[in-house]
């Protein structure tokens, strides 16, 4: 299995570094328009460089096995490997050949696993921006009109108004929700002081989150 995969590999190599890069860049397009400008010497001298020792290390490969931190003892040049080869590139050569017409890439949309995030996300950004955003401004609308309505009010009015508020919201809806023994359980398990008003938040959160889901729905 090892052997076949590096042999794959061996195939690969050669089809896409000394076959169909050189073909895509000197044979299968029209000239450009523009031409581009030549590199700078420092990236010529890298590039010849690194074409030096590929060709040193293809010629004369003692020279990496030298420096190797163990001793090899391997023939590249022997007349099996080297009919060994000769058969992988000319075969992997022709089959590019007879294939050379489909390796142009065509215009396409391909669905990747983006989708299933990018396609509710348009969902979510029209619910936002739509149904989310309107009920959002008539809820600050009517909140801004709040404190006029209640100064316009006589003040007797606005201490009893205060007053069943305040109970039914600390008194009845903790009753209600029997907030008293979920704030005991919270308090048993994390051994600190909590504030009703993180259990008012949760709920809020939880409402909220279900207008949403709702809205998604219907929509």
């Amino acid at each position: 299995a090892i052997w076949l995969m590096l042999e794959l590999a061996s195939v690969g190599t050669f089809l896409h570094t000394g076959l169909k890069l050189p073909w895509g860049v000197w044979f299968a397009r029209d000239t450009p328009v523009c031409e581009a400008r030549e590199p700078p010497k420092n990236m010529l001298a890298a590039m010849g460089l690194t074409g030096f020792l590929c060709i040193l290390l293809g010629v004369y490969p003692k020279v990496l096995y030298n420096i190797l931190p163990y001793p090899v003892h391997y023939e590249p040049y022997a007349p099996g490997h080297v009919i060994a080869m000769c058969q992988l590139l000319v075969f992997t050569f022709v089959a590019f050949w007879l294939l050379r017409d489909k390796l142009h890439g065509t215009p396409t949309i391909s669905l990747d696993t983006d989708w299933f995030y990018r396609v509710p996300g348009k969902w979510v950004i029209r619910f936002c921006e739509g149904p989310l955003m309107t009920f959002t401004s008539t809820i600050d609308r009517n909140v801004m009109r709040m404190p006029d309505f209640f100064r316009a009010l006589p003040l007797k009015t606005q201490t009893e108004v205060e007053n069943r508020l305040d109970n039914a919201f600390h008194v009845r809806l903790p009753d209600l929700l029997n907030f008293e023994g979920i704030y005991s359980t919270i308090k048993a398990s994390k051994g600190k002081e909590l504030s009703y008003n993180l259990i008012y938040i949760l709920i809020a959160m939880l409402l909220l989150l279900l207008f949403v889901l709702f809205g998604m729905v219907m929509k």
